[in-house]
């Protein structure tokens, strides 16, 4: 008798075929064999499809898919699709993973969510606080899970019960262009009760952490967005008997250099008021998870790096949030106070290079 597949792994391919290999190859190297391997071509008009058909030829473990271009949620809904594993685990084209990646998540099984750690290539490693976790009734590491932001922000290094995903058809909205991953994860978590997490860091991630750069959303995604990510929250808070603070989740840092530069301080506001109690707009501009605060205190940590042309893009963004006066606005830091009334004073360009002699 066949044994049954443990793990599915989906990755979704695109215009891929300078870095596919080196993904490929880090998951034919795997210590642990019982695996299958869908390379999803999501309609690359580059040469990624050949290469795709080209492993599944090399390796029966390995199948490829060709569909219309139809975007990361459509391919790796396909993927879910078409999985046959015990588990699914995603990874992206452009990243690779340890030899041991699979033997070691398997090693946490039975949990309903194994998580491990990952590399930021040429940024920052993160190597969370072995877990294991068989009640989620009430548990204050849930609190962790969705605080930290590199714990369920991606659907990569992690495995997902693939129970678990078909019988609550649990899929990627393909209406979100951003946070879908991250609306993905959110919505498993309000489905289980087993968490195991690894400290090693045994995926590598090969791009600039924060996908809210690539993007500008229309006023009716971001608002779509910030009601899907609430809901999934509040959801988990009903689920598990816990208060995590969704407030700004729809708000963060990350997403603030592109999808914010058009909307205004009073837009984003009366967007926040319709899922939450009213505050004053100064409360809401001066909280540290707002995207003014987020960004004024981004802006001071470019200026440590000494990326100016950074500080200068998301100072530029900020501009527009100034239509309130600063005297209605609860800072949460005297620094931030301060670049506020200079941006407002002297203007984006000499902000930027009273930045630069403070920072030195």
């Amino acid at each position: 008798m066949k044994e049954s597949t443990f793990v599915s792994i989906i990755v979704p391919v695109y215009k891929a075929e300078q870095c596919l290999a080196r993904c490929v190859d880090s998951i034919l190297r795997q210590s642990f064999n019982n695996w299958e391997l869908l390379l999803i071509d999501d309609g690359s008009p580059d040469n990624s499809g050949a290469l795709c058909d080209e492993y599944a030829h090399k390796d029966e473990r390995i199948k490829a898919y060709h569909k219309e271009n139809g975007g990361v949620s459509s391919a790796r809904n396909l993927g879910l699709e078409k999985a046959q594993g015990e588990y699914v685990a995603f990874i992206d084209a452009d990243d690779y993973v340890a030899e041991d990646y699979i033997e070691k998540m398997a090693a946490c099984a039975p949990a309903d969510l194994i998580i491990c750690g990952f590399t930021n290539e040429g940024e920052a490693t993160f190597m969370p606080e072995a877990v294991k976790i068989e009640e989620l009734d009430n548990n204050p590491f849930l609190y962790t899970l969705f605080e930290v932001p590199y714990y369920l922000d991606t659907p990569w290094c992690k495995l997902f019960k693939n129970e678990i995903l078909r019988q609550n058809k649990l899929s990627f909205d393909r209406k979100l262009k951003l946070s879908e991953d991250t609306l993905f994860c959110y919505e498993y978590v309000s489905k289980i009760r087993s968490i195991s997490v690894i400290s090693d860091a045994l995926y590598t991630y090969d791009g600039k952490w924060g996908g809210g750069s690539k993007y500008q959303l229309a006023w009716e995604e971001l608002s779509y967005m910030s009601e899907r990510i609430t809901s999934a929250i509040k959801r988990v808070n009903s689920t598990f008997q816990v208060s995590i603070d969704d407030r700004y989740k729809g708000f963060h840092a990350s997403k603030l250099i592109n999808i914010f530069s058009e909307y205004k301080d009073y837009q984003l506001y009366n967007l926040y008021l319709k899922y939450y109690n009213k505050i004053s707009i100064g409360d809401f501009l001066g909280d540290s998870r707002s995207p003014l605060s987020s960004g004024l205190t981004q802006i001071s940590e470019f200026a440590k790096k000494g990326q100016l042309n950074d500080c200068l893009k998301l100072l530029s963004n900020i501009k527009m949030f100034t239509t309130t006066p600063a005297h209605r606005i609860t800072f949460c830091s005297r620094k931030n106070k301060v670049l506020f009334y200079s941006m407002r004073v002297f203007g984006v360009s000499i902000t930027v290079r009273l930045l630069t002699l403070i920072s030195k």
